[in-house]
């Protein structure tokens, strides 16, 4: 809706906007915004396709697939003491 306003971020596989977002969107394979989308934000997107006179605030980054979520980092028992007073 071009009256429609979201605050926070957005992350889906698709994403269109025709009104007012202040976040940051995540699109992980397409992005659009519409003739009426406001974004105050940084989108990231894997294909995107804006409309005359849609506004964006903030980096626009291409990405070349979806970013990847690392896993913990295994911790191992050093053997280490504690220094003596």
């Amino acid at each position: 809706s071009e009256h429609g306003a979201i605050h926070g971020e957005i992350h889906a596989p698709s994403v269109t906007i025709n009104g007012e977002v202040r976040g940051d969107i995540h699109a992980l394979d397409r992005l659009e915004l519409a003739g009426a989308a406001r974004v105050e934000g940084n989108v990231y997107y894997k294909t995107l396709e804006i409309a005359a006179g849609a506004q964006v605030n903030g980096k626009i980054v291409h990405q070349l697939e979806a970013p990847r979520r690392l896993p913990a980092p295994e911790t191992e028992d050093l053997g280490v003491l504690p220094a003596k007073a």
